[in-house]
């Protein structure tokens, strides 16, 4: 779904080692592996992009100048900024849509990890109580 670009336009790309390049290169590779296109791309893949890659906002602010650019060259228009996108850019945090877990898989889950040794017991505790929470709706 990442869509080929035609080589006069790769040439106006930003290259990986250029100002803006690894950003570019980053999410070329992140929506090849979701199967989103990069070119043009939409508002909700940068936000989805972000949610998936988390930084600072200003790198948020960087990987955006590099897929805006990246639209520039291409001749497209940039992703429209969203609310999601612009709240990101001030600093706070993505927040995907949380999935319910089912009750059954979650149980069928404790009941298999361990909860005796010294490493497995210690770690297989630690994920019950992270299971429990998120069972619970703690985020």
């Amino acid at each position: 779904m990442n869509s080929p670009a035609g080589p006069l336009v790769k040439s106006r790309l930003p290259a990986a080692g250029a100002a803006g390049g690894a950003e570019w290169v980053l999410f070329t590779d992140w929506c090849s592996v979701t199967g989103h296109d990069s070119l043009p791309a939409t508002a909700e893949t940068v936000w989805m992009f972000f949610g998936d890659c988390p930084a600072a906002a200003g790198t948020f602010a960087r990987r955006l100048t590099a897929i805006d650019a990246a639209h520039r060259a291409a001749g497209v228009a940039s992703p429209e900024r969203t609310g999601q996108v612009r709240d990101v850019l001030r600093g706070r945090p993505a927040q995907p849509v949380r999935q319910e877990l089912d009750p059954a898989q979650v149980e069928a889950a404790l009941r298999r990890l361990p909860s005796h040794g010294w490493i497995n017991g210690w770690f297989g505790r630690r994920d019950r109580a992270l299971l429990v929470l998120a069972r619970a709706g703690v985020p």
